[in-house]
């Protein structure tokens, strides 16, 4: 088996583990009893949980672990255990062998694309836009063609207080991509506007379907973008 690879970072942010070379050194022996398991995906850092004890959790979904799929430099890996953590906007990997297991934080810049129950993931870097582009990260993608509708996913922590524990809540914000012009749009007028060279037609459908675009109905926004893209 070739040689496994792992970028091990020496730094402390927000839940990552602080590496030393007897870990190092305990990762390599771990590969080397691997042997015969496709693991050439694998390459990041330990990842440990910096929120114990808070109310609910950084997870997409749920904390349990999705046997999802993984396009990584675009060489595919099908049904892998993996967590998306959306605080730190990291997707993680459990990586089980015959001693043990691990979670890894999958390096970043190697994912182009991840599916967790369903749902698809793309690696997106910063676009312009007219208020706010994309900043780097994951994005659902919810809707593709001549406009790419995107759902950006994140997970805010407020600290614990005197009265009560640290918390997680959970935030969602939509950015449509056409014409290589990213708009972000929460209701109606955002959305004529990233769709505007058929403005006239989508609010006609709108109307006729009496579709309401309300915060937060990703899928009344898609049956949209559906649509205009079937105009093109």
């Amino acid at each position: 088996m070739a040689r496994l690879a792992i970028q091990i970072g020496v730094f402390f942010f927000s839940g990552f583990l602080a590496v030393t070379a007897q870990d190092i050194s305990y990762l390599e022996e771990l590969y080397r009893q691997s042997a015969g398991t496709d693991t050439r995906f694998i390459n990041g850092t330990l990842y440990q949980d910096a929120f114990p004890g808070s109310n609910g959790h950084p997870f997409f979904l749920s904390g349990n672990w999705y046997y999802g799929d993984l396009v990584m430099m675009g060489r595919a890996y099908h049904a892998l255990p993996m967590k998306y953590d959306l605080h730190s906007d990291q997707l993680l990997y459990n990586h089980i062998h015959r001693s043990g297991s691990y979670v890894l934080v999958l390096n970043r810049t190697r994912i182009d694309t991840f599916v967790i129950d369903g749902h698809t993931f793309c690696k997106l870097g910063r676009t312009p836009g007219d208020r706010r582009g994309t900043d780097e990260g994951f994005y659902e993608l919810i809707a593709a063609g001549k406009a790419s509708f995107y759902q950006k996913w994140n997970k805010r922590y407020d600290e614990p207080s005197q009265h009560a524990q640290g918390e997680f809540s959970e935030l969602k914000e939509w950015y449509i991509i056409n014409d290589n012009q990213c708009f972000q749009v929460s209701r109606k007028p955002g959305l004529l506007h990233a769709l505007g060279d058929r403005e006239k037609e989508i609010r006609s459908y709108i109307r006729e379907n009496r579709i309401v675009l309300g915060s937060g109905d990703e899928l009344a926004v898609k049956r949209v973008i559906d649509h205009y893209n079937s105009l093109q």
